[in-house]
């Protein structure tokens, strides 16, 4: 041999040409040569069975141009040459098959070794391109994977800005309606003090007010009294006996015609006095009637507010199961989602709702609306819930449904002053909004 080193094809050492085992993995280079398929001419290349070689040893199925096994090493024409010679009854003398294969022909051997060098470089090359595509197609996976953790990021990060908007947004809401609340209150107490001031006002003006009647009829009774008086002594003293008793008579009657007048005009008094009473009761009666209705308006309000508020955090939390449900979903059905948003866009296209399609939409949040909910061409009316930048929720009274559809799928929308008729479950609906939404079809 006239090269300097020789390769080991099975693990590419390079060692002395007068070595007969490689130094690097052992392997006897005589065994691997003489298993090679000897001719005169240079060994055309021999296309691979199409099953995979299994191990004699293991059973592991290695590739058909393997010269040992990937999982226990042996070296197959070395384990082939062993089993032969435990057939006939010989020892393994390695030394002495590799001195008798390179004296019976050592052309044949070399051309072997060229050959199991040619096959190793062209593994080698093939491991190597094959490690190469693969090392490349990980890295477009990785990239691809890249691409879409960020995408989810960026669309977590939009959805929790929008959350946290939302949650400003319910929070003002509930402040200024707990300030409108606490300055009603205010209000109600305010007037309840200045109602209480004014009656007790009123009663004291009463209570003086008959504290100085009384008494200015107490002292017109004391000079009446003592003008009759005198009016009498001064009688008494010019009158003679019988004139005396008729005066008497007289002045009986008179006390009495006065005490019965007495008893009428403090039965009126009496009388008066009980219908004033009677009047401040029912006053107040119905003030408390009032004050108890006004409470009871408030509270229906408060009890509104909170039915309304618990009602928005019912919808925000199916919104947010939505939310959560389509996310879960999304995943699995990328491919098809694409097809439909591919079609949408072909039936659709120059037909896409400008910007302003969200504005006019927000103008009936709230309200009933009339849209072909579940076929292309049936309406009935559902509740318009929210107007988003992207999307429009509806609540279907019938199923008791949220349903939210992307305003990319509203194909046109009527306004009409006097309302659309639709049938309703019982009598006929009006709703001043039509919108038709697009449904995929066959």
């Amino acid at each position: 041999m006239d090269e300097k080193v020789l390769t080991c094809p099975k693990c590419g050492f390079e060692n002395d040409p007068s070595n007969d085992e490689c130094q690097s993995c052992g392997v006897t280079f005589a065994l691997i040569f003489a298993s090679q398929p000897m001719t005169d001419s240079t060994p055309e290349p021999q296309s691979p069975p199409a099953e995979p070689t299994p191990c004699p040893n293991c059973g592991f199925e290695n590739d058909p141009s393997a010269i040992d096994c990937l999982k226990c090493g042996i070296v197959f024409a070395k384990y082939y040459k062993i089993q032969e010679r435990a057939q006939h009854g010989e020892q393994e003398t390695p030394e002495t098959d590799s001195e008798a294969t390179y004296e019976q022909d050592p052309v044949v051997a070399s051309q072997t070794e060229q050959e199991a060098r040619a096959r190793a470089e062209a593994l080698l090359k093939e491991e190597e391109e094959t490690a190469e595509a693969f090392r490349k197609r990980l890295e477009e996976e990785e990239r691809a994977e890249a691409i879409r953790k960020q995408q989810e990021e960026e669309r977590a990060e939009a959805l929790r800005k929008q959350q946290e908007e939302e949650e400003k947004e319910r929070a003002e809401a509930e402040r200024q309606q707990q300030e409108e609340q606490e300055h009603a209150e205010a209000l109600r107490k305010q007037q309840e003090e200045e109602e209480k001031e004014r009656a007790e006002a009123e009663r004291q003006q009463q209570e003086e007010e008959e504290k100085e009647r009384a008494e200015a009829e107490r002292q017109q009774r004391e000079e009446a009294e003592r003008a009759e008086a005198e009016r009498r002594q001064k009688e008494e003293e010019a009158l003679t006996e019988d004139e005396r008793q008729q005066r008497e008579e007289a002045e009986r009657a008179e006390a009495l015609r006065k005490q019965k007048e007495e008893e009428e005009r403090a039965e009126a008094e009496r009388q008066q006095r009980e219908e004033e009473e009677r009047a401040e009761a029912e006053r107040r009666q119905k003030e408390e009637a009032e004050r108890a209705e006004a409470e009871r308006r408030q509270k229906e309000e408060a009890e509104r507010a909170e039915a309304e508020r618990r009602k928005r955090e019912e919808e925000e939390r199916a919104e947010a199961l939505r939310r959560q449900a389509e996310e879960q979903q999304a995943e699995a059905a990328k491919q098809q989602l694409e097809k439909e948003n591919n079609l949408i866009q072909v039936l659709i296209k120059g037909l896409k709702p400008k910007s302003q399609t969200k504005d006019l939409l927000r103008k009936y949040e709230n309200d009933l609306i009339g849209i072909n909910l579940f076929a292309p061409s049936e309406f009935q009316p559902a509740r318009l819930v929210r107007v988003y930048d992207d999307f429009f929720s509806l609540y279907d009274t019938e199923t008791r449904v949220l349903y939210s559809y992307p305003t990319s799928r509203v194909i046109s929308v009527m306004e009409k002053p006097d309302g659309f008729e639709l049938e309703g479950d019982a009598d006929p609906v009006t709703v001043l909004l039509f919108v038709k939404i697009y449904h995929q079809t066959g």
